[in-house]
């Protein structure tokens, strides 16, 4: 995942809030130009459903957010 204003466009105005927007704007609309990860890659393209169940399960696996915050993000995944 390459997410510009980590390397190229850093400034130390940058807040981590806009770092996880950053980073939350990749995983909604990923570079399929220039996949990192081929399998994933080939679930965004062919098989939607099993992509979003994937982010979920490692959402849920590596996050230490609240349940509120856990059931925001389920929430927000479902509708899209």
């Amino acid at each position: 995942m390459c997410l510009s204003i980590l390397t190229d466009a850093w400034k130390p105005q940058i807040h981590v809030k806009q770092v996880l927007l950053g980073i939350q704007q990749l995983l909604d609309t990923p570079n399929c130009e220039s996949p990192a990860q081929a399998p994933a890659y080939r679930d965004y393209i062919h098989d939607q459903p099993k992509y979003r169940r994937l982010v979920k399960e490692v959402v849920r696996t590596n996050s230490t957010a609240t349940i509120d915050e856990r059931l925001a993000t389920e929430y927000v995944l479902e509708k899209k």
